[in-house]
């Protein structure tokens, strides 16, 4: 049986965001959430090697989370 390495670095649709978040536009509701951006990576390796984790990579941001799985990134008041 031959297995698939990790070999294979994902690659990202897009390799650089800047975006402007204006608070009046999200609101500031306590407690709220809001989704506004979604990054995107493919990998070519097959099977668990294939999958993609994402993460900030600042620890205690207190204003963004990211979905590990679909890399959505959640503004959060």
């Amino acid at each position: 049986n031959l297995l698939d390495l990790n070999d294979n670095s994902p690659v990202f649709i897009m390799t650089s965001w800047n975006y402007t978040i204006y608070r009046s536009v999200y609101g500031n509701a306590a407690g709220s959430t809001s989704r506004f951006l979604r990054i995107i990576a493919s990998d070519k390796d097959s099977g668990p090697n294939g999958l993609i984790n994402y993460y900030i990579g600042t620890i205690g941001v207190p204003y963004f989370t990211i979905n590990e799985t679909t890399g959505t990134i959640i503004l959060q008041s």
